[in-house]
């Protein structure tokens, strides 16, 4: 919890991660400890050590896989024709996310028929796959903050209060057994949260809880409902592919609403980050 009474020269980031990917533990994790950096990783206890937790994944694993798209084709009705092999995965995924969790199921084991799984690659282990309960106990002992993702990655808006309230808590209940840690911390999974799901976290006892709405997290900021601004390498990067802080400082600061702003906070840090960005 940031202590609001410490003025900041610049402006504070909360670093965070969700699902706990094994790329984390190769990746983040070392980094972190390098730039003696403080990071949160939120885990959902029912999906450690699981390849393919998630099933979009497991759609792009499948279509990239595929060696003959026809059958892709002939198996699936009105896809459009002479689309890369990403462009069929993201048509999939989103046809697959308005079905049933039955239908779903029974149209993926369709796909993998197309493609039998092959043994993956170090890449393809590191990118598709969560963490164990040991590697989270190591970085856990290392510093890394380790928060509550639900049980089960369920999005707590459609489901009814009883599901809500198993997930919530079941999730913090392992994470603490399994860690012999205290967790207060949960991520909403896709950030989806209402007033229900808000009043249930609180109940299951969490004390902060972030969504993905972008903006600041200022004092005035309920602590069950705090902002985040999604940043993947698209946003960190310049037109040729290559890190740019001039794209990272604006995704992280510059584009934040104006309505999530504390006005006169921002644009002193603001004023004080351009003076420091000059002097670089």
């Amino acid at each position: 919890m940031p202590d609001w009474n410490v003025k900041a020269r610049r402006p504070r980031l909360a670093i965070t991660f969700d699902d706990g990917w094994l790329d984390n533990y190769f990746s983040v994790v070392p980094v972190a400890a390098q730039l003696a950096c403080p990071v949160t990783i939120f885990v959902c206890p029912g999906l450690t050590g699981v390849r393919f937790p998630f099933w979009p994944e497991r759609v792009k694993y499948l279509v990239d896989k595929m060696s003959d798209l026809s059958l892709l084709y002939r198996g699936f009705s009105n896809l459009p024709p002479n689309s890369s092999r990403g462009q069929l995965a993201e048509v999939l995924i989103t046809r697959l996310k308005y079905m049933s969790q039955e239908e779903r199921a029974g149209q993926i084991k369709v796909l993998g028929a197309f493609c039998p799984m092959l043994e993956p690659t170090n890449y393809e282990q590191r990118t598709n796959q969560t963490m164990t309960w040991n590697q989270l106990q190591e970085i856990s002992k290392s510093g890394i903050a380790i928060g509550s993702h639900t049980f089960s990655h369920c999005i707590l808006t459609t489901v009814l209060r009883d599901q809500i309230c198993e997930e919530l808590t079941r999730s913090r209940y392992e994470i603490e057994a399994g860690l012999d840690k205290c967790c207060r911390m949960l991520a909403y999974p896709n950030g989806n949260c209402n007033t229900q799901v808000v009043e249930l976290a609180k109940k299951a006892g969490y004390q902060l809880a972030f969504a993905n709405e972008p903006g600041c997290w200022t004092r005035s900021t309920d602590r069950l409902r705090i902002p985040r601004t999604n940043i993947w390498e698209g946003k960190l990067t310049s037109p040729t592919g290559q890190f740019s802080r001039m794209m990272a400082e604006y995704h992280l600061f510059w584009s934040l609403p104006k309505g999530n702003r504390n006005q006169e906070e921002l644009e002193r840090q603001m004023h004080t980050a351009a003076h420091a960005t000059a002097d670089l």
